[in-house]
């Protein structure tokens, strides 16, 4: 994944300086989920975390498919 290989070579600190964990790539993407959800504003707002490999087109696929769903769900 192209984020697993960037947190080899640059730590997230340099896009979120507040971050003190490990470049560890499931800390860093806890991380980012952390930062997404503090953005909620309401309690009844909801966000679904799909961790990827963004070059994986069926996983890219069925993520877009999720999406929709729940998009189409609420509309």
């Amino acid at each position: 994944d192209i984020f697993q290989q960037k947190l080899k070579k640059v730590p997230l600190t340099v896009a979120f300086p507040d971050y003190q964990g490990k470049n560890d790539f499931t800390e860093a993407c806890q991380f980012v989920q952390r930062k997404f959800e503090s953005c909620l504003t309401h309690s009844a707002d909801r966000l679904n975390v799909h961790i990827t490999n963004a070059t994986d087109t069926p996983s890219i696929r069925s993520v877009f498919d999720s999406s929709l769903a729940v998009i189409l769900e609420q509309a």
